[in-house]
């Protein structure tokens, strides 16, 4: 569609870095002006704050878990998350989880499938940065939510799943190293992806227990995200 768009925008203004060069390549006049992102993810509370606002204990380990704002992304993917979160804790004996939920999502719907697992996960509303920023990392769903986390510098491991006709249709029209954000953003893979048939919750668990014993790794990623 760039061809389209040659002929009939007179100038584009892009917030992703990476889209400025594709325009140029296809002499289309163009600007990249920041994503306004940068200016809106603004926590309230500082990690210590947001623990206790949402009964979540200061010094323990926490994870933050983000199936998406779809239902469909809610059906593929919070149940792995939720395994994931299973074998963590018999790892973790003290590990605590919290879960934003977006505002497109029936918390009721959520919580109902929280409840089929024996494990304490704090669910709240309107209240993602502060529950990302007191997370000392996260699962988290493909989307313009690990563009966030990224600027709050905090490790992730990327998750995606689509139903298999869609996805081997997406698998032939496009090619791309990263399929996450904050990578695609960073022009490297800084944070593990999982896509399709990796999304299990022995490969999640695998990269959340890496953040939690290797801190050389998970500095290292923050770093990374930080710059």
């Amino acid at each position: 569609r760039i061809k389209k768009i040659r002929r009939i925008i007179k100038k584009m203004y892009v917030v992703l870095p990476f889209e400025e060069p594709i325009y140029k390549k296809a002499n289309v006049p163009v600007e990249f002006v920041g994503h306004p992102f940068v200016e809106i993810v603004k926590p309230t509370l500082t990690p210590q704050e947001a623990k206790k606002q949402f009964g979540l204990a200061p010094e323990k380990y926490t994870v933050g878990i983000l199936p998406g704002s779809r239902r469909s992304e809610i059906e593929f993917l919070l149940d792995p998350m939720l395994q994931a979160a299973k074998k963590i804790q018999e790892e973790i004996k003290d590990c605590q989880f919290v879960l934003p939920i977006a505002d497109s999502i029936d918390p009721e719907d959520i919580k109902k499938r929280i409840s089929k697992y024996s494990l304490e996960i704090k669910a709240v509303q309107h209240n993602n940065y502060n529950a990302m920023n007191c997370s000392d990392c996260l699962m988290i769903a493909s989307g313009s939510a690990t563009l966030e986390a990224g600027l709050l510098t905090r490790p992730m491991v990327i998750i995606y799943k689509l139903k298999p006709l869609t996805y081997w249709a997406a698998k032939q029209l496009v090619k791309i190293k990263n399929f996450g954000l904050v990578n695609i953003v960073a022009g490297e893979t800084v944070v593990p992806e999982l896509l399709q048939h990796e999304v299990t919750p022995e490969n999640i668990s695998k990269h959340v227990l890496r953040f939690y014993r290797e801190t050389s790794y998970r500095e290292e990623i923050q770093k990374k995200l930080s710059n």
